[in-house]
This record gives C-alpha cells, sequence and structure tokens, in this order.
C-alpha cells in the first residue's frame, strides 16, 4: 500500500516535507498506540474494581472480571477501528477513485486510513494549484 501511495504521488513530494511527515505519523502512531492501551487497561481495572467492591468478591474473580472487561474494550475498540477504516475509504472514494480502485484491486482500500494524513495534505497542494 506503501508502495502504491508513493508510486503515485512521488512526483508531488519534495523529499523535505517527506522526511517530515514521516516523523510525524511514527510519532503520532507510537503516541496513539501507547495511549489507547493504558486507557484500555484502566477503564478494565475500574470495572473490575468497582464489581469488586459493590460485591464481596475474592482477588480471583476480580482478576478474572477485569480481563473479560478487557476482551470486551478490545472488541469495541477493534469495531471502532473498522469504522474509520471504512469511513476513510468511501471519503478516498469520493476524493480519488482512480487510487481508490486501485488499492481495491489489490484489497487494500481499508488501510488507506494510515496514509490518510499524507494524502489529504497533498490533496490540498493539487487542488491550490488548480485554483
Amino acid at each position: 500500500m506503501i508502495k502504491l501511495y508513493v508510486e503515485y504521488v512521488l512526483d508531488r513530494y519534495t523529499p523535505r516535507e517527506n522526511m517530515r511527515s514521516s516523523a510525524y505519523q511514527s510519532t503520532h502512531l507510537a503516541a496513539n498506540l501507547s495511549v489507547s492501551i493504558t486507557t484500555k487497561k484502566a477503564i478494565a481495572y475500574s470495572i473490575a474494581k468497582t464489581v469488586a467492591e459493590s460485591f464481596s468478591v475474592s482477588n480471583i474473580v476480580r482478576a478474572e472480571i477485569n480481563k473479560k472487561g478487557l476482551f470486551l474494550i478490545n472488541a469495541g475498540d477493534l469495531y471502532g477501528k473498522v469504522q474509520k477504516s471504512a469511513m476513510a475509504a468511501r471519503k478516498l472514494q469520493v476524493i480519488d477513485l482512480k487510487y481508490y480502485n486501485l488499492l481495491r484491486i489489490n484489497n487494500i482500500e481499508m488501510f488507506y486510513i494510515y496514509i490518510e494524513p499524507l494524502f489529504l495534505k497533498q490533496w490540498r497542494k493539487y487542488v491550490r494549484t488548480l485554483i
């Protein structure tokens, strides 16, 4: 997908902009990942603690509730990510049908969400040149 994207917009990027975007994207991804994990664990722990304090429950039961709560939170998170990916793919279909079809042929249109910020930045520059 990245290779297809790079081939698609290579002539529009300058090396400096490309490096800056790559550094931003990797930092942004790492920050989102760490915050996401911490938030999920905090919510699961809060659920387990609330249930444990409202009933007389042992620590073993509390640990099991914590595990199950984390599973449910992860399932909800996965559904949300799939939904965001689908919305980004639909947006791409409206903005640039040729690139969407290129990704669709390779069955990777749902991964567009990861390069969407770069694509939209480039798209805005392109639209400005037309005006």
